[in-house]
C-alpha cells in the first residue's frame, strides 16, 4: 500500500505535507498556473514536500449534488458550476485532473474552488469526464435507471461549455466503467452501457409539425442528448427550451429533401429521430440505444409492415451520404430513401 499524505487542519490554514515528491512537484505547479485565477485557494507557503494555502469555507460539490438528486434543475445548476470551472482550468493549465471526485471541490457561496492538483496529468480532457461520468453510474446504486439518467444530464451540460469528440468520449467512458467496476467488484451491466454509451454520442431530433404541437412527450427522451434540435416550419416554433431551431421551410416537415438538409447539421455520430405528434415509451427508446448495431445504418423501434419509421435512431455519417443521394436520384420520400441503408426493426 502506498504512503498517505498528511492533510492538518490549522485555523484557516491548511498544510499538506505529500508522501510523493513528483506529487509534490505536480500540485505545485498547478497551483503556480492557477495563481490568481479563484479556481484554487492561495497558496501561503511552500516548503520541502509541503504546500500551506488557505481553507476553503464552503460546501463540497460531491454534497451539493447528493442532496440534488431528486431536482434535474438543481443538479443541472451543479454540473454548470463544474464545467465552467473545468473549462477554466483547461485553459490555464492544459492538462487533465486525473483521477479525482467530487468531493475534491468546494462551494463558497460565489465560485467553485478545487484542492488536490496531485493526480494532473496529459490527457485528453475526454477521461476527466469519463472518470466523473463513470462514478455517477456506478455510486451509490450501480446502472440504476435514476444513476443513468444523471450521467446522461451531467454530458448533457458538458456538451454545451465544452467541445469534445463524442466517440472518444464514449472509448473513454466504456474504458472507465470496465476499470471501476473490477476496482469495486461491480458486475458490468453490458445492456446498460451500451445504453449510456449511445445516448452519450446521440443527437436528439423532434420533428414537431405542428408549432403548437405538445412537445412533452418526446422531451424526456430528447432532453438529455449532448445536441438538441427541432425540426419545425418558419412561420411558427413549438415551446421547447434548450433546442436548437432547424426551420423545414415546407409543410411537410419530414420530407426528405428537409431530413437531407437536416443531417448536414449533425455533429454526433448517431441521431434518435421522433415526431412531436406521436406518444413514446422509455422501453422503446432504451431498446433503440441499447441494442447492437456495429454494422447498421439505422435502427427502427416498430415493424416494417406499418409503414413508421419513428422512433428511428440512424448513423450520421451514412445518412448524410445516403439522403443525399436519394434527394439527387429522384426519392421522394424518406421512408423510401431508408431502403437503401441497412435498417432493422425491433
Amino acid at each position: 500500500m502506498s504512503a498517505q499524505n498528511e492533510v492538518v487542519r490549522k485555523g484557516s490554514v491548511v498544510i499538506k505535507r505529500f508522501a510523493s515528491h513528483l506529487n509534490y512537484l505536480k500540485e505545485s505547479s498547478i497551483y503556480e498556473k492557477l495563481k490568481g485565477s479563484g479556481l484554487a485557494p492561495l497558496v501561503l507557503f511552500e516548503g520541502e514536500d509541503s504546500i500551506e494555502h488557505e481553507y476553503v469555507e464552503g460546501t463540497s460539490l460531491q454534497d451539493m449534488l447528493s442532496g440534488s438528486t431528486q431536482d434535474p434543475a438543481a443538479l443541472a445548476r451543479c454540473f454548470k458550476l463544474f464545467f465552467d470551472w473545468y473549462a477554466a482550468f483547461r485553459q490555464k493549465t492544459q492538462t487533465s485532473l486525473g483521477r479525482i471526485d467530487f468531493s475534491k471541490f468546494i462551494y463558497d457561496g460565489k465560485k467553485l474552488v478545487c484542492v488536490d492538483f496531485e493526480h494532473c496529468r496529459a490527457a485528453y480532457m475526454e477521461w476527466d469526464i469519463a472518470f466523473l461520468a463513470a462514478g455517477i453510474c456506478l455510486k451509490p446504486e450501480p446502472y440504476s435507471f435514476r444513476a443513468i439518467e444523471i450521467c446522461r444530464l451531467f454530458i448533457s451540460v458538458g456538451a454545451g461549455v465544452l467541445e469534445w469528440e463524442p466517440e472518444r468520449l464514449a472509448r473513454c467512458l466504456e474504458a472507465e466503467l470496465r476499470s471501476q467496476c473490477d476496482e469495486l467488484g461491480i458486475r458490468r451491466d453490458e445492456e446498460a452501457e451500451r445504453y449510456i454509451l449511445s445516448a452519450l454520442c446521440c443527437c436528439g431530433v423532434l420533428f414537431a409539425e405542428d408549432p403548437a404541437a405538445d412537445v412533452t412527450a418526446a422531451m424526456p427522451y430528447l432532453s438529455t442528448a449532448p445536441q438538441r434540435i427541432v425540426v419545425s416550419a418558419e412561420e411558427g416554433k413549438p415551446e421547447c427550451p434548450s433546442f436548437r431551431y432547424f426551420a423545414a421551410g415546407s409543410s411537410a416537415i419530414t420530407g426528405l429533401y428537409t431530413a437531407s438538409r437536416l443531417v448536414k447539421e449533425i455533429r454526433q455520430p448517431w441521431s434518435l429521430w421522433l415526431n412531436a405528434s406521436e406518444k413514446y415509451t422509455r422501453e422503446s427508446i432504451i431498446s433503440l440505444l441499447s441494442a447492437e448495431k456495429d454494422d447498421l445504418d439505422a435502427l427502427i423501434a416498430s415493424s416494417e409492415s406499418s409503414g413508421r419509421i419513428f422512433p428511428m435512431l440512424i448513423r450520421t455519417e451514412t445518412a448524410q451520404v445516403a439522403l443525399s443521394m436519394a434527394v439527387s436520384g429522384g426519392v421522394n420520400t424518406l421512408a423510401e430513401a431508408l431502403k437503401n441503408l441497412k435498417v432493422k426493426y425491433i
